[in-house]
């Protein structure tokens, strides 16, 4: 090959070479100096009162059209109208400059413990809402106490949380009047199941599994137990249902101020027969209805009881309640009852020296003693049902029995903590 070839080819391959140098050099610069495109940015903001998902995701900078398509996505999954205050939304934005403040990429929150709900961003209009399940780790927990000056300061000091306090009070409430019976050296023994997040903290408490209490000496045992193709329900030790027909009492928090029998009527300045009993408590105080039944009778007597409700209930039964300050919503002549439901209100209406409510309990027609009643028990065990439940509270002894006392179950700690 003469000179001149070589020469020509040392130049083409130079042209090449100052070529790639303008124009395939500044695209690698700008790749590296470019953003990454998939950079986001993340905001937390929790729903206000009164306020709703679309007003949280305009509020985090999304156009009106955005927040409700993000909510329509979600609304087959998740009922919006259940958001509490307080609800925790995570929000992901691009961080582009041609997106940011107006378009999300990405909404998650926690509806429930046991659950994530995600809605990320597919194109333009168009949103994919999923739920993600969490898995929670179930665990069984024993507290108790010694009551000293209260019920509710022992549940408090043992870590008995207060859910499953109200819990405990109204399935002993059926026989025990908590008002009068509770007394200092009295206990508490309970065994109940609660629910940790896979980061270790207790999300939820619950339900009672089974429940000592001691009054003067003597146990009292429940247990939680589900019959064949029933609900679960507490039972004692033999077997019979602890709900009874009627409550104890039908309002809580309230002092005995009057028994049944005959007594010197406070504003007619005679004896006469007071046919129930009455409970001193402020005004406004609601009042239950003591068991399932029809309202019979809802009436003012301004010479006698003021306002009152009457209600019948099943086989032979019926209550009466007077000198309310009004009644509960809803309640009229023929409307049935749930046993607990608020009927009414402490008041003073009617003959009254001050806010109270009266309350009758009426057996065949006649008044009798509310605090001497044997109330009636509601269902018994029997058959494989019974044997059955018979197993299960041999189980529950012997494990409760071996079971170590938690210092705290609040505290979010798993059972192996202690060995690390």
């Amino acid at each position: 090959m003469t000179g001149h070839g070589l020469a020509a080819r040392g130049l083409a391959a130079l042209t090449v070479f100052v070529w790639l140098c303008l124009h395939a050099l500044p695209v690698f610069a700008q790749s590296e100096a470019a953003p990454s495109a998939s950079a986001q940015t993340e905001e937390r903001l929790a729903l206000k009162r009164n306020e709703t998902l679309v007003q949280v995701l305009m509020r985090a900078g999304a156009t009106s059209g955005e927040a409700h398509e993000i909510a329509a996505s979600l609304r087959p999954l998740v009922d919006l109208r259940d958001l509490a205050i307080g609800q925790e939304f995570v929000i992901t934005r691009p961080t582009d400059a041609e997106t940011e403040g107006s378009r999300l990429s990405r909404v998650s929150f926690r509806p429930s413990p046991d659950r994530d709900a995600v809605v990320e961003r597919l194109g333009a209009g168009a949103w994919a809402a999923n739920i993600i399940p969490r898995r929670l780790e179930r665990e069984t927990v024993r507290v108790s106490g010694t009551i000293t000056h209260s019920l509710a300061r022992a549940a408090d000091q043992s870590g008995l949380p207060a859910e499953l306090l109200v819990e405990m009070v109204r399935q002993f409430s059926y026989d025990v009047d908590f008002q009068r019976d509770i007394q200092p050296g009295d206990r508490f023994d309970v065994v109940f199941e609660r629910l940790r997040d896979p980061d270790g903290e207790v999300v939820r408490a619950g339900p009672l599994v089974a429940a000592s209490l001691t009054l003067s000496g003597q146990a009292q045992r429940i247990f939680r137990f589900t019959p064949r193709g029933g609900e679960p329900e507490y039972f004692g030790p033999g077997g019979a249902a602890v709900r009874k027909a009627l409550l104890k009492t039908p309002i809580d928090g309230a002092r005995l101020t009057s028994r049944f029998g005959m007594r010197n009527h406070p504003i007619l300045g005679f004896s006469r027969m007071h046919a129930g009993v009455d409970f001193g408590a402020p005004t406004g105080t609601p009042v239950q209805a003591a068991g399932d039944g029809v309202v019979e009778r809802v009436s003012h007597e301004p010479r006698g009881y003021g306002n009152l409700v009457r209600i019948r209930h099943s086989g032979e039964f019926a209550t009466l309640y007077a000198h309310l300050s009004r009644f509960g919503p809803g309640i009229r002549p023929g409307q049935r009852v749930r046993q607990g439901q608020v009927i009414g209100f402490v008041g003073s209406t009617g003959l009254s020296t001050g806010p109270h409510l009266h309350y009758e309990v009426h057996r065949a027609g006649r008044p009798v003693n509310p605090t001497a009643l044997r109330m009636p028990t509601g269902r018994s065990l029997t058959g494989p049902d019974l044997r059955s439940f018979q197993a299960h509270v041999a189980e529950q002894n012997q494990r409760w029995e071996a079971m170590p006392m938690a210092v705290d179950p609040r505290v979010a700690r798993r059972p192996d903590d202690e060995a690390r």
